[in-house]
């Protein structure tokens, strides 16, 4: 199991079979078959009053920041549980691949690395990416599996759910570091934003 998430951004009908009644939903909004008729609800992210929690559309990604819409699918993703957590980054691939095209069609240089989005005109938007923090570090999980799954940067090091910076809320801070290079070791050289066997980046930063 790969925590359907991708099933959720990117089918464009589902049926949802719930403990009392069936709930239809769209590429943008929900409806309920609950016996009486019921119009279409907005399922924008954030659903936080849709019928159907956790059931999100990446049809959205067309209006909001691309950085906004990864946060909200790694938040999402990341409250899963894998059965196999050398799937951690393949589980979301579609899901980057889909955004970052998105992102290019609107002018945007995006770029995917080990899980992150950064876009490469924009140098800073690599601190908030990498400034991620578990909700609950009480639970965090690292995995101790022998299968490598993402560099210690990486919130796909890490079993817990993820919350992560915003660009918005950081833009106008001083940060005192910058990345200057980055590798990234692909299991296969055709899937840039599947498995990895290795990666790493390089950090220019004072020395307290």
């Amino acid at each position: 199991m790969r925590g359907q998430v991708q099933e959720s951004f990117l089918s464009r009908r589902i049926l949802i079979f719930g403990l009392r009644q069936l709930y239809w939903s769209r590429v943008n909004s929900y409806a309920g078959a609950g016996g009486n008729f019921t119009n279409l609800t907005n399922r924008q992210i954030p659903a936080s009053a849709a019928p159907v929690t956790d059931i999100n559309t990446i049809g959205t990604l067309i209006y909001l920041p691309a950085d906004a819409q990864w946060n909200t699918i790694v938040s999402d993703y990341t409250v899963t549980q894998l059965g196999w957590g050398s799937d951690k980054l393949l589980a979301v691939s579609a899901l980057a691949r889909q955004l970052v095209q998105i992102s290019k069609h609107r002018g945007e240089d995006a770029c995917y690395i080990a899980g992150l989005l950064v876009n490469h005109l924009e140098p800073t938007t690599w601190l908030p990416q990498l400034l991620w923090h578990l909700e609950d570090p009480s639970i965090a999980v690292r995995p101790t599996a022998p299968e490598y799954r993402a560099p210690s940067w990486s919130w796909a090091s890490l079993d817990g759910r993820i919350a992560m910076k915003s660009n918005s809320t950081v833009r106008d801070k001083t940060y005192y570091a910058t990345v200057d290079s980055y590798h990234v070791d692909l299991s296969f050289v055709d899937s840039p934003f599947g498995a990895l066997k290795g990666a790493n980046i390089v950090l220019s930063a004072h020395v307290l």
